[in-house]
């Protein structure tokens, strides 16, 4: 503000509006803010470097690569209609709100299973909002009749890669997104303060959200569905070991060398559904070598054909309530989901399993101490779930016409000469 010392107080109006003009052109047109500010593939590394706090960064409509944003401001990324680009990694940025993402992760020769579409690491207050996150078949690694694995992990042909990774952040949000034909869909590791909100994650190889070491996170809302595991249960030939891949909709599970327990994780509101997909598993928690802690698992929907509708592993002080579990077709009825509750490194207990309705009676192996109260086992066939169908329209009778009545015509006679007209009355 210096520029105004060299001025009294009582200058006239046009002093004024001219010192306006020279302070803003002392500060430099850059500095109106906030700005939107168009980005190009050409031009999208530059502008991302010169925005200030507050501006969007608004990708024009065109095919980009690899994307990269590390700030240490707090920014605005827009995907407008018909912008597309293949990946796109967020490090060391705190408050990026990214909205409509649109990326299209291609896979080449150097993908494996652990490439990351959407990266968020070392970043706080990140938000992904509204969009797709869509993968593809992997062109390097072994064929389908392997009966192992090399060191890209990927199966030629099968989803490979992962749609988002979540690593050493906190508070970050994925919101609304619809994340497709992946090895896994939404990966987070050693993060805090997470929320999956409304995601539709669908035809995984393997399982759609999976998580190590977090403490606070939230999936709500989301359909997990469609899964296609590459050699799921098949065993060795002249052997019992089996090959091939682990698949479950929701997995999640303690580092090794953690320290502190996993803390509130909330399942709540999702659908986990094999539909077309394979009878794969529902959903663990596994604190080995720490426990899972005050947890919730409340109001979901499983359609599988397999046991383990919720399995808790070293877990305490978690409630497991008013879910439905159904199974998703005819087959054997020892594969009803239900509830497990096992002991691991240390013993699940005081966990609180109400109001459930399960394909088979709760199987407690926790040595622990466990409240089941109020739920309900629908055995077999009848447990099948069948969507009520949709209700018909009214029938709605087809109005009644009524002819107009119309009136007899006149009754005309001509008389000749000499005759004379008579009525004759009704006889009885």
């Amino acid at each position: 503000m210096e520029p105004r010392n060299h001025f009294h107080v009582n200058v006239g109006d046009w002093i004024i509006a001219a010192l306006a003009v020279a302070f803003a052109a002392f500060l430099g047109a850059d500095d109106a803010r906030p700005a939107t500010l168009p980005a190009t593939p050409a031009t999208f590394d530059a502008v991302v470097a010169k925005a200030a706090a507050g501006d969007v960064v608004s990708l024009q409509a065109a095919v980009y690569g690899d994307l990269y944003v590390k700030r240490t401001v707090p920014l605005g990324l827009n995907f407008e209609t018909g912008a597309v680009a293949r990946s796109l990694k967020i490090v060391s940025s705190p408050g990026l709100a990214v909205t409509n993402i649109a990326l299209a992760f291609l896979p080449n020769a150097g993908t494996a299973t652990s490439s990351c579409a959407l990266e968020i690491t070392q970043s706080q207050k990140v938000s992904v909002i509204g969009g797709t996150i869509a993968g593809g078949p992997a062109v390097s690694g072994v064929p389908e009749s392997a009966t192992s694995l090399d060191s890209t992990g990927n199966v030629i042909g099968y989803p490979t890669g992962r749609g988002a990774c979540i690593s050493w952040s906190g508070f970050t949000t994925l919101r609304g997104l619809e994340v497709s034909k992946f090895h896994k869909g939404v990966f987070i590791n050693t993060s805090d303060d997470t929320t999956l909100d409304r995601l539709d994650v669908h035809d995984m190889r393997t399982t759609a959200i999976v998580c190590a070491q977090v403490n606070r996170l939230t999936v709500s809302n989301s359909y997990l569905h469609d899964a296609h595991p590459w050699a799921w249960g098949k065993t060795l030939p002249g052997s019992s070991a089996t090959y091939g891949d682990h698949a479950d909709f929701f997995a999640c599970w303690s580092n090794s060398g953690q320290v502190a327990a996993n803390d509130q994780v909330r399942i709540l509101d999702n659908r986990m559904e094999q539909t077309a997909g394979e009878a794969i598993l529902g959903m663990w928690l596994q604190g080995k070598p720490t426990a899972f802690a005050n947890c919730e698992v409340s109001r979901n929907r499983f359609v599988l054909n397999n046991l383990q509708g919720v399995s808790l592993f070293d877990t305490h002080d978690c409630v497991v309530a008013d879910n439905k579990m159904y199974r998703a077709s005819a087959g054997d009825a020892k594969q009803s989901p239900t509830v497990l509750l096992r002991a691991g490194a240390t013993i699940t207990t005081r966990i609180k399993v109400s109001g459930n309705l399960l394909g088979a009676p709760v199987d407690d192996q926790s040595l622990g101490v466990n409240v089941l109260t109020a739920n309900t086992v629908v055995a077999g066939d009848a447990n099948i779930w069948a969507p009520a169908p949709p209700t018909p329209p009214p029938v709605t009778p087809p109005p009644v016409v009524t002819p107009p009545l119309t009136p007899p015509p006149a009754l005309a006679v001509t008389l000749l000469p000499g005759q004379v007209l008579t009525v004759q009355a009704p006889q009885p």
